[in-house]
């Protein structure tokens, strides 16, 4: 087959053999020859090779043939399934490709591996390079890594390098190393320890971690005289004194109701009934009533590797408890397993150098002692946290808190507008709602300071001003907004919506909905006898009052309702999720969760 084709005079055509796809194309002068080979000949000019490659600090290993370009190859990945995600729809010209003046060898650690490819030296090639200039051939295999592929700097990049420049050592503190991202492993708890040691259950401890855990199982006396079998008076010399009744009857809870029910939960394949029952029994009480700090980290993962995914987070959180405290600061972080067993995990930094070590203790919640073990924790633990609070350095934390402000109001103005950060995690979106600028704008006008975000509730937080005390919610529902402002209008005495709702809409999008605190959950009254009859009146009055006005709240429970700890006015305060209005008698609004 013979194609006339037109050749540059000036370019050097004498004779130019290319090699693709079994054929070999001679072009002299103007005419193009078409000679098509053999196999056997196309197997000896070409060869399948495999090697890793190095990309944004994670290893690929890659089959590919000798002869292509660097470009080819680059095409090539965007269709792996592993690579899709990464490489998108990146341009080639904005990528840079290197070479290993020295291959670096597979080691079966594969984070060491990674740490040598990121400190050995790179030789710069270009997308027209081929793949057998990368190496020997003694090195194209699947024992060594041979190339870079270094993408371009996204938004990202830009905010974690700006950020380690002007923070760089609360930075530094914040980092952590994974093998595979979304992949977590012990193997990444260990490696990120730098050296500490993981003790597991009832393995012996350094004198530091046994102290703390000695103070986390002192008993705990009551004062109210008690007597019979639910009398959980210590009899230790010296033990936690302790006023509050609440608690007491938190522990005869586990006692009696949880003991009762833990091994047909435990039996019971519903996770959802699992960490619902473990947070009302064994987190709300210690952590929603008895203090407003926690540094217990809680996760509810139905996967093994979530336990090291818990672990590793936690690890550059003690580092910055380290630097903004120093020594003391430790973190506590719960793995709760399907059998109700609970995993007790101590996080703390040693040394100066970020040496972390981690303690583990379990708690068999299905058994009575164990799980009136863990609670005693719990309670103990609250104690720990304000102290820890009262330590925190005061110009180190006011200066981040400085900087985030400063950061926010120059995105504002940069934006025109809000500045709700997110973080996208696998499963979802986590977001900083009370970071933003606008937010921050109307509290300061409020004279209302943020004491915190509510366990569990990251869209909740508890405000104060020198005279008061409120609640602070974020919501993007605008159903919610209308249903409680509608009822909030109605005057009747029958009418428990909470008063004194203020609702603005944010330019970003959602609305802020500010509420006098109204008290506690029903489970806070501090003489729930003398009371309950008073609140289940007033919950039927609530009831009858929504209805009456067309509106269907579905969703009632202690966690939707707020009254004083003394008993008196009870009060609704969330009408989201099943939340059913209607407007017209031919028309009604119903507002499910998403």
């Amino acid at each position: 087959m013979y194609i006339s084709v037109s050749v540059n005079e000036d370019r050097d055509a004498t004779l130019l053999v290319l090699f693709h796809h079994r054929l070999k194309l001679v072009c002299t002068g103007a005419l193009l020859v078409v000679i098509p080979l053999p196999s056997w000949c196309h197997r000896a000019i070409t060869a399948d090779v495999w090697f890793w490659t190095f990309i944004k600090g994670r290893l690929f290993v890659i089959k590919a043939v000798d002869t292509w370009p660097i470009a080819v190859l680059f095409e090539q990945l965007r269709t792996n399934p592993n690579l899709s995600a990464i490489l998108g729809r990146i341009p080639l010209e904005t990528c840079k490709f290197y070479r290993f003046e020295q291959p670096v060898p597979i080691d079966a650690d594969v984070a060491a591996t990674t740490r040598r490819c990121s400190v050995a030296d790179w030789v710069d090639i270009t997308h027209l390079t081929e793949i057998k200039s990368l190496a020997e051939s003694r090195f194209l295999t699947d024992k060594y890594v041979c190339l870079v592929i270094e993408l371009p700097t996204g938004e990202t990049e830009k905010a974690i390098a700006e950020l380690n420049q002007q923070h760089s050592e609360l930075f530094g503190c914040l980092q952590i190393t994974v093998i595979e991202p979304k992949k977590w492993s012990k193997e990444d708890v260990v490696f990120n320890m730098k050296g500490g040691h993981f003790w597991s259950h009832a393995e012996p401890r350094s004198d530091v971690i046994t102290g703390i855990e000695d103070e986390l199982t002192e008993e705990r006396t009551y004062k109210p005289s008690l007597s019979g079998a639910d009398s959980l008076n210590a009899r230790k010399k010296d033990p936690a004194s302790v006023n509050d009744t609440r608690e007491f009857t938190s522990f005869f809870n586990v006692l009696r109701c949880h003991a009762e029910d833990a091994q047909r939960v435990a039996e019971n394949r519903s996770s959802h009934l699992k960490s619902t029952t473990f947070l009302t029994y064994f987190m709300l009480p210690p952590f929603l009533v008895a203090c407003r700090l926690t540094s217990a980290i809680m996760r509810g993962y139905p996967k093994e590797m979530d336990r090291w995914r818990m672990l590793s987070e936690a690890i550059p959180a003690t580092r910055a408890g380290y630097f903004l405290m120093g020594d003391g600061f430790f973190i506590v972080a719960i793995y709760l397993r399907s059998n109700l067993t609970a995993e007790r995990y101590l996080v703390m930094q040693t040394d100066p150098d970020g040496e972390v070590c981690i303690a583990q203790k379990d708690f068999k919640l299905t058994d009575s002692d164990e799980a009136i073990d863990f609670l005693r924790e719990m309670y103990n633990l609250t104690a720990k946290v304000e102290a820890l609070a009262a330590g925190l350095d005061p110009s180190k934390l006011a200066g981040e808190r400085q900087e985030r402000q400063r950061q926010a109001r120059k995105a504002g103005q940069d934006n025109g507008q809000s500045t709700i950060t997110s973080i996208q995690e696998e499963g979802g979106v986590q977001e900083d709602y009370f970071a933003d600028l606008e937010i921050q704008r109307h509290l300061e006008q409020m004279g209302y300071e943020i004491d915190g975000v509510l366990f569990g509730h990251e869209h909740v937080a508890k405000i104060s001003s020198p005279s008061d005390r409120g609640i602070l919610k974020f919501t993007r529902r605008e159903k919610e907004v209308q249903i409680l402002e509608h009822l909030a209008g109605i005057v009747d005495p029958a009418n428990h919506t909470i008063p004194g709702a203020h609702v603005w809409k944010m330019q970003s999008g959602g609305y802020i909905i500010y509420m006098s605190s109204g008290g506690g959950h029903l489970t806070s009254l501090i003489q729930p006898d003398a009371h309950l009859w008073s609140a289940a009146e007033q919950l039927v009055e609530a009831v009858a009052f929504m209805h009456r006005h067309g509106v269907a709240h579905l969703d009632i429970k202690p966690q939707n309702v707020l009254i004083p700890v003394h008993g008196g006015r009870f009060v609704h305060h969330r009408f989201q999720y099943r939340c059913v209005r209607q407007e017209s008698p031919d028309q009604v609004q119903r507002y499910w969760r998403h």
